[in-house]
């Protein structure tokens, strides 16, 4: 069997972006830079997206974040429980990946196992 990964997009308006992501371990292992927000699957489609906030309640793993590049480039990290991010008092967390982007967001997690559970909801905003 495979980990289920479900994305719901909650607003893809023409600047705007939220994306909502369940995850649930079947105790299969870890995820690898699997894809939390596929770019090309939104209205434009944008370059990439600033992250604005970010929600997240997660059970039994954390969860790395990754701008998507020819060499990945960490943006964050995501620890068990609940967490609240804001970054619009800076101009939201910017992709400062190099060589390769593609403006995708990535997630590798650890520590998933059977029944683990965790939700992430995005808040972006599209750059051309």
């Amino acid at each position: 069997m495979a980990n289920t990964i479900t994305s719901q997009t909650l607003l893809d308006g023409p600047r705007n972006l939220v994306v909502k992501v369940k995850i649930t371990g079947d105790g299969s292992g870890e995820e690898s830079d699997t894809d939390l927000v596929d770019i090309s699957d939104f209205t434009g489609p944008p370059g990439e997206v600033s992250i604005e906030k970010i929600k997240s309640s997660l059970v039994g793993f954390s969860t790395k974040l990754s701008w998507n590049a020819t060499t990945n480039v960490d943006a964050l990290d995501l620890p068990v429980g609940e967490n609240h991010m804001d970054f619009t008092p800076y101009g939201g967390l910017t992709n400062n990946a190099g060589t390769g982007v593609n403006g995708d967001i990535l997630f590798s997690t650890v520590g998933l196992g059977a029944a683990d559970e965790g939700t992430i909801v995005l808040e972006m905003r599209k750059k051309a």
